[in-house]
């Protein structure tokens, strides 16, 4: 698979780290019954490995669906860490 139990671990690890932020730029129209925590920082600088293979994965994706990277001069990358929240019975989505 795409990811090790190691990796997975790497993510739950990171997503604790002191600079990952909740996202509050959400649509204030739309209900989210979920927190999302902005990763790429963290990712990027404290598990370099991991974020290589995943941007790697997702250029792959890209030349394989979209081919709009090659168009492009720079691009930014956003990684979330979504919590869904099952306990209620009510499942995750927006």
């Amino acid at each position: 698979g795409l990811l090790s139990e190691a990796n997975i671990q790497e993510v739950h690890a990171l997503w604790r780290h002191p600079s990952v932020e909740e996202i509050r730029d959400r649509k204030s129209s739309l209900k989210y019954r979920h927190v999302a925590y902005r990763m790429e920082l963290p990712l990027r600088a404290h598990g370099r490995g991991l974020y290589e293979r995943l941007m790697e994965t997702l250029a792959w994706a890209d030349a394989a669906l979209w081919r709009k990277l090659p168009d492009s001069k720079v691009v930014y990358p956003e990684v979330e860490y979504i919590v869904y929240d099952a306990r209620t019975g009510s499942p995750g989505g927006i």
